[in-house]
């Protein structure tokens, strides 16, 4: 398996071979869970720099994405390929890389290891209708450079937004009990699902105003607000304001 393979992604992957008991310790601990999470809609995987391909995914998986455990066990782009939207790949696989390695440059080596990544991103339209997922993952192993060797995390259904037009990166540093978002990032794939207007009120309704203060606000009427309010929740299949805001969090307007 050639390095160059997997274009900018190789910036991240690691050449140090990941000792099999190490990998086979995460392995039992995953086993043993498998039973609890059967029935749950968040699949957990183990993934390898080494080998840029995936260690363990939770049996629920299966069931989740139609998909058997062949279908998991490519490696590098073409894995990638197989799982994500095909628009979406070149985040992954050159994005991503230089986040982390934007991140990690900032930071002594005691604090790498503090540091968890979250993507808001869709699966290909072959696995679960493409529904917009979020991971989560934090390096678990690194080599003696700390350059990552394994990595851990979850993937979770977050589907109110049938269509978003961006896909987002964001890393938290995890230190003395408290997480920190140190990096955010956001790639546009065209028109904003929500108009500037509309992102202006989603963003003060964020920080708990009512209707009429944003009338205030912006100088504009009540009924505005509301005709405004009922379209954003129209645009995005959102059911509350507290979904609307769980879309702005996660996607960078606020």
């Amino acid at each position: 398996m050639s390095q160059s393979d997997f274009g900018i992604m190789s910036e991240l992957s690691n050449s140090h071979p990941v000792d099999q008991s190490l990998i086979e310790s995460y392995l039992e601990k995953y086993r043993g869970l498998d039973n609890f999470m059967e029935k749950g809609q968040t699949i957990h995987f183990l993934f390898n720099y080494n080998t840029l391909s995936i260690e363990y995914i939770s049996q629920n998986a299966f069931g989740l994405t139609r998909k058997d455990q062949e279908f998991f066990s490519g490696s590098g782009e073409s894995l990638m390929k197989k799982i994500f939207r095909a628009k979406d790949v070149h985040f992954i696989t050159d994005e991503i890389p230089k986040a982390f390695q934007a991140v990690r440059e900032r930071y002594q080596h005691d604090e790498i290891e503090n540091l968890s990544f979250q993507i808001f991103i869709r699966l290909s339209e072959d696995l679960c209708g493409g529904r917009n997922k979020v991971f989560q993952y934090q390096v678990v192993e690194f080599d003696e450079s700390k350059k990552p060797l394994l990595c851990m995390g979850s993937v979770s259904d977050v589907s109110f937004a049938t269509e978003p037009q961006y896909v987002s990166i964001a890393a938290s540093l995890l230190k003395d009990g408290d997480s920190e978002i140190v990096f955010q990032q956001r790639l546009n794939y065209g028109d904003e699902i929500l108009s500037n207007r509309e992102i202006q009120i989603v963003r003060l309704l964020v920080e708990g105003n009512t209707s009429q203060d944003v009338a205030d606000e912006l100088s504009i009427s009540v009924k505005t607000v509301n005709n405004h309010r009922q379209n954003i929740l129209r645009k995005l299949g959102a059911k509350s304001t507290s979904e609307v805001i769980r879309y702005a969090v996660m996607r960078g307007h606020y």
